[in-house]
């Protein structure tokens, strides 16, 4: 991680970009990530609800029986 001091990363451009946006701005950046992954893994990820149930759907597909 040496070689990676003095930049930034998507992290410090997130807070940046949330520091001088709208007070709504995290909440369409969550929701816009939300959209991309889901459709990326065919699953609703809307809702938090959404991602505990597929996460405890994950976690039973890989538990034996």
């Amino acid at each position: 991680m040496e070689q990676m001091r003095g930049y930034e990363t998507v992290d410090d451009v997130i807070d940046v970009y949330l520091q001088i946006s709208a007070p709504d701005a995290l909440d369409k950046l969550q929701a816009k990530l939300r959209r991309m992954l889901g459709t990326a893994v065919g699953l609703d990820l809307s809702r938090n609800s959404s991602i505990r149930g597929a996460m405890a759907d994950l976690a039973a597909a890989e538990t034996p029986a």
